[in-house]
């Protein structure tokens, strides 16, 4: 699947529940993009740096999501969109200049401050801890497939 994440009151909500559903889509085979409305030329902040660095960002410039992946991104069209204003996938920004101005001038943007090195972490320990019970299984399955081809081959002979 390909799956679309806003940025503004979706991922930067809760980066370290986002960064995990992040992990966990790139686990699972998916591929995920933040899509937001935000202008690469005034609004890529130290976070937003941060998660490129994982992952890439779609800035649109305030154009419908959907438009705009359409028109400009090639080959990455989400099947899911996570969006805590949906309408922006389908419909340009209502927001003025003068509004998106004072927004630039006041936004407080907490930084990503590890959020994607602790997940990683915490994955990779899971990982490692479901990969050595794996191993362990497949071990036994083998063990009891000797067991039952030794069996086999005494039979054979006592015949």
């Amino acid at each position: 699947m390909k799956i679309a994440l806003d940025y503004d009151h979706t991922y930067s909500a809760d980066p370290a529940f986002w960064g995990g559903f992040i992990r966990l889509c790139e686990y699972s085979g998916h591929e995920i993009h933040i899509v937001t409305a935000r202008d690469e030329r005034f609004d890529r902040t130290e976070p937003l740096e941060k998660i490129e660095d994982y992952i890439p960002v779609i800035y649109t410039r305030g154009i419908a999501k959907r438009w705009y992946c359409e028109h400009f991104v090639g080959d990455f069209m989400p099947d899911i969109w996570i969006d805590d204003r949906p309408e922006s996938i389908l419909e340009n920004s209502p927001t003025s200049p003068d509004a998106l101005a004072l927004w630039r001038k006041n936004r407080d943007e907490a930084p990503c401050n590890g959020v994607f090195e602790e997940v990683e972490k915490i994955v990779t320990s899971r990982e490692r801890r479901l990969l050595r019970e794996a191993r362990k299984e497949a071990d036994a399955i083998k063990m009891r497939a000797d067991a039952r081809l030794a069996d086999a081959m005494i039979s054979d002979m006592e015949r």
